[in-house]
């Protein structure tokens, strides 16, 4: 299953919305060096219950706008 994800770096919280099946996921972590997407990974895990090995960034690795696959 594939879902669209839109990432907020730098936020001031750590946080998951779902608005018109688009998932805001909000982060302190910084973009560089692939911190945001490890923790875009961490947050959706959690918000979803399941596990982080499921979870796979599929398009917009340096992008705001992203593809995320999820395996069950």
């Amino acid at each position: 299953m594939n879902i669209s994800v839109l990432v907020k770096a730098n936020a001031k919280r750590d946080e998951v919305k779902l608005e018109n099946e688009v998932y805001h996921v909000f982060t302190k972590s910084p973009s560089k060096d692939g911190k945001a997407n490890i923790s875009v990974i961490y947050l959706l895990s959690q918000f979803l219950n399941i596990p982080q090995g499921s979870i796979k960034i599929k398009l917009g690795f340096k992008s705001r706008k992203k593809v995320v696959e999820i395996s069950e």
